[in-house]
């Protein structure tokens, strides 16, 4: 077996102390999604909310009290995304 070979020239240079603020500073404009959708014991719909959450976690939890406040409701799903605004 051969060992590989890499140019220094295709290696290019670390990237400056600004160019990782302007890629890690794009996570600022991330939007989160949380949508509820609660359920009767038959199965049918009984509700959809959408929650303002900060992580998919407090999306659940949330979703869950949604449900354990409401006499009528026998489940709950979430569903939970982020999007780069």
């Amino acid at each position: 077996m051969t060992k590989i070979r890499i140019s220094p020239s295709l290696t290019g240079t670390p990237l400056t102390e600004q160019e990782l603020k302007s890629i890690i500073g794009g996570r600022m404009g991330f939007t989160r999604n949380c949508s509820c959708q609660l359920y009767k014991k038959n199965g049918e719909p009984l509700d959809e909310k959408t929650l303002a959450v900060k992580d998919e976690s407090q999306c659940s939890e949330k979703c869950g009290s949604l449900c354990n406040d409401n006499s009528e409701c026998y489940r709950s799903t979430y569903y939970y995304t982020v999007t780069n605004a």
